[in-house]
């Protein structure tokens, strides 16, 4: 083999293309690897120009450059191949002159530099990422919020990151995303740009949805041809609080830009600017702070020193610290020294000295409220203060000192009372008047409605009158009114109410009441005393009267007020019409009362055995979420001739003979029974049952034989509230406090029912295991803004809350109710709004579907 030949097999065994040209350009020679590379045979090769290989290529240019090749030197060039089917490749060129055939010839050596090319390409955009990365950082450093930061990064992805085009899209409105910030190549076309966040066919893969939702980034490295010169784009979520904040969006011209190590970089690019934007919030937060305490020191010291009302700080052990002019004013003292060695104890009037102290240990222990107090200052001036106060604390939490505002109401006391007695009272005898009557009387029809109880009216007209009036002057008439007023009023109980109606009218409200033996009792002695002398004045000597009393009960006679008042008033002239200083009752319901006792007294004996009850149950809402996991069982009689029977009705009557233990206990069964049902529905369901006191004191009824049936429906206490009424407690032996606690024990829940119309206080409240207020419809029924009942239901709600206890607003029938109720706190609420009593299988249906 010659030298020749063994050079040709070197140059057809070598890793790179080899052609040889003259200095025109025309090829006269090529290696199988230059026509791989260039998908030419040999044979097509020698008959081609560089012309039609080279990308760009200048002939004039590359003339000078080969001539200037010296014999046997090599120069480096680079250029551009095209292929045969059009497709380009970089290439370095080492081309050699040399001698061949008598004419100067170069050699060329080509390499494929594109996967090189491409390596020191990623390189430098990694390097420039870590700038980008290095330039995020620092500015993280010295900015104090987001809003110079999001642009900054989409313009750090572009300028340093290598990337095309950037933005930073935010949820601006529901379920879309649209750019907050952008920067590079075609974001113009990003100004209206809007991507849903629901779910539709086209978003739901989008990479930047994909991130929002993931929290992870979304990567596609070959985009379709839809999306023009972009062909990789990376999604990169940015979190605030655990929560996806905003989307990075990055685009690239190149197929497969997005490898492992620049998804890290943006990664941690994303993550960097999330970390910052915590810190950003957590500044914010305690910049807030300070700014808060700072302005909260500024504004107590403005006050205490120009505030128009009194300003006092106080020590927790009671010492004045200090008092503004205006408060010092008030005490009617000339300096701060002389207010700290009275003490302000010292001017508070007595009868609200304890209510002071309570207060202030209250303040004392973190709590804030207002309080109304009388003081006398210095000279003997008297004044109503409304006092707000609330605690000052050390940085460790704990209270140093008091802080109290204070502004007289002196006047507004003055004007508020007596408009209101004016409005409610009478101005002679100081007894209710009519307008008070009838708010008062018809407050104890709903309230004997609910615990079936009777109310009795009396209307009392004074015999004569008008003949003492018209003889002795109407001086002496009023006399005589305002002395008969004060012998009524000692006639009857606290709890009972005289009202004058007008002229020589008054009438009595017996509340309450369980039967009507007593009420013949209370009428005579009220007669006797009117009937005593009246002795007026000594000049007019002793003078007599006498008086006509009808007497009506609710429910017997009459549901509604204006019945009642008709009864009473048609009552009062039988007596006047039987000869006066006499009595009657409402003839026709007292002739009925008696027969339709007795006739449903032996109905009811038979009720259980043929199994007449039936049970109705009431949702009781939660008023914040509008859900139902509550209800309350409530009893029916399924009268064979009489029809639905209220409970009203024949309760009382089942208390009065001790049938109520049987009744109760069926009821109890019934309920649970239910309960079971429906806490296998939803758990946690409660069912209420109502408790009568007569159960309470029953020796022979107890809770053990509950729970047995209780445990027989697997029915856990947790699903189970029972019912009692305020009076319960009020009377509470050892034995109701043992059984309350033996609900407890078994995790059955107590409510009191119609809170707010019985006689219990904070102190009773507090002693027994109670988990609800229920607060009475008549509160509710009448229930407007800023009126009494308002604010009354709102007392309720707090004192209920900071006893830990959840309140429930009974008798709610429009929205407007549930609207203030809710906004006071309340927890549930029940009534017409939502539902009247139901049958269970109605009531399952509706709750449960």
């Amino acid at each position: 083999m010659t030298g020749s030949d063994k050079f040709r097999v070197f140059l057809e065994q070598a890793p790179d293309a080899f052609f040889a040209h003259d200095l025109q350009g025309r090829i006269t020679d090529a290696n199988r690897n230059a026509c791989a590379s260039l998908g030419y045979t040999a044979q097509e090769l020698l008959g081609m120009s560089l012309l039609d290989i080279e990308q760009d290529y200048d002939l004039a240019s590359a003339v000078r450059l080969w001539a200037g090749i010296e014999l046997g030197k090599t120069v480096l060039i680079t250029g551009t191949h095209r292929r045969r089917d059009g497709t380009t490749f970089p290439v370095e060129i080492h081309a050699t002159g040399i001698m061949q055939d008598g004419q100067k010839t170069i050699f060329a050596l080509v390499r494929n530099v594109s996967s090189r090319l491409l390596v020191e390409e990623r390189l430098e955009r990694q390097s420039k990422l870590y700038k980008a990365l290095s330039e995020v950082n620092q500015a993280i450093v010295r900015m104090v919020d987001e809003k110079g930061l999001l642009p900054l990064v989409c313009r750090m992805a572009v300028e340093f990151g290598g990337m095309k085009l950037a933005w930073i899209g935010q949820e601006r409105s529901a379920k879309t995303i649209s750019p907050v910030a952008s920067h590079g190549a075609g974001q113009e076309t990003l100004r209206n740009s809007v991507i849903s966040t629901d779910g539709l066919p086209f978003e739901a893969t989008h990479p930047t949805v994909m991130a929002w939702h993931s929290q992870e980034a979304a990567i596609v490295n070959a985009m379709n041809p839809e999306a023009g010169s972009w062909k990789s784009m990376g999604a990169f979520p940015i979190l605030r609080k655990g929560k996806t904040y905003a989307v990075l969006t990055v685009y690239h011209d190149e197929t497969g830009a997005f490898d492992e190590t620049i998804t890290r970089l943006f990664n941690e690019m994303a993550r960097d600017v999330s970390y910052a934007l915590d810190i950003f919030d957590r500044e914010a937060s305690r910049k807030r702070a300070s700014e808060t305490i700072k302005a909260q020191n500024d504004f107590l010291k403005a006050i205490l020193e120009a505030e128009p009302e009194c300003v006092k700080v106080v020590s927790p052990a009671g010492k004045l610290i200090h008092m503004n002019p205006a408060g010092l004013a008030m005490l009617e003292v000339s300096s701060l020294r002389e207010a700290q060695k009275s003490g302000l104890e010292e001017f508070i009037e007595p009868k609200h000295l304890g209510a002071f102290r309570e207060f202030h240990r209250s303040i004392c222990a973190g709590g804030s409220g207002t309080m109304e107090f009388s003081l006398v200052g210095k000279r003997g001036t008297q004044r109503w203060l409304e006092t707000h106060a609330t605690p000052l604390r050390n940085a460790k939490g704990e209270v140093t000192a008091l802080l109290g505002v204070a502004r007289d109401i002196t006047e507004k006391k003055r004007t508020g009372e007596l408009i209101w007695r004016q409005a409610n009272f009478d101005q002679l005898t100081e007894l209710p008047n009519r307008n008070m009557f009838y708010d008062l009387l018809n407050h104890e029809i709903r309230r004997a409605a609910r615990d079936g109880a009777i109310v009795c009216v009396l209307f009392i007209d004074l015999d004569h009158f008008k003949e003492v009036n018209d003889t002795m002057g109407h001086q002496a008439g009023d006399l005589l009114l305002m002395e008969a007023a004060s012998r009524i009023v000692s006639c009857v109980r606290k709890s009972d109410t005289v009202a004058r109606l007008g002229g020589d009218e008054f009438t009595v409200i017996l509340p309450q009441l369980r039967g009507t033996d007593h009420v013949e009792k209370i009428v005579q002695v009220i007669l006797d005393r009117l009937a005593d002398p009246f002795m007026l004045s000594e000049d007019k000597g002793q003078i007599y009267i006498s008086a006509s009393i009808g007497i009506t009960m609710y429910p017997m006679d009459a549901n509604d007020i204006e019945s009642l008042i008709s009864n009473a008033d048609q009552a009062m002239y039988a007596a006047k019409n039987g000869g006066r200083n006499r009595y009657s009752f409402f003839t026709h319901a007292l002739q009925e009362r008696t027969q339709s006792r007795l006739r449903l007294l032996n109905d009811l004996r038979m009720a259980l055995k043929k199994d007449q009850f039936v049970m109705h149950f009431q949702p009781v809402v939660d008023l914040a979420t509008g859900r139902i996991n509550k209800a309350e069982s409530l009893i029916r009689w399924k009268h064979p001739e009489r029809g639905i029977v209220s409970p009203t009705e024949f309760i009382p009557l089942a208390e009065e003979t001790g049938l109520i233990v049987e009744i109760g206990d069926w009821a109890f069964r019934e309920a649970s029974r239910w309960a079971s049902r429906w806490a296998n529905k939803q758990p946690g369901f409660k069912v209420s049952v109502n408790m009568s006191p007569v159960q309470f004191h029953d020796k022979v009824s107890g809770l053990g034989s509950w729970l047995d049936y209780m445990r027989t429906l697997n029915l856990s206490g947790k699903n189970i509230v029972i019912e009692i009424t305020e009076g319960l407690l009020l009377d509470a032996n050892p034995t109701v406090n043992l059984q309350l606690n033996d609900f407890r024990d078994a995790e059955i829940e107590v409510a009191i029912d119609d809170f707010g119309t019985g006689y219990s206080s904070l102190s009773y409240i507090n002693r027994f295991p109670i988990d609800y207020l229920k607060i009475d419809q008549s509160f509710v029924h009448d229930l407007v803004s800023g009126s009494q009942h308002h604010a009354l239901s709102k007392a309720i709600i707090v004192m209920g809350h900071e006893l830990g206890l959840r309140v429930i607003a009974e008798g709610i029938e429009t929205a407007g109710q549930r609207d203030l109720l809710l906004r006071a706190g309340c927890d549930f609420g029940q009534g017409y709004l939502f539902a009247h009593p139901i049958p269970p299988a109605a009531f399952e249906n509706r709750v449960f579907g």
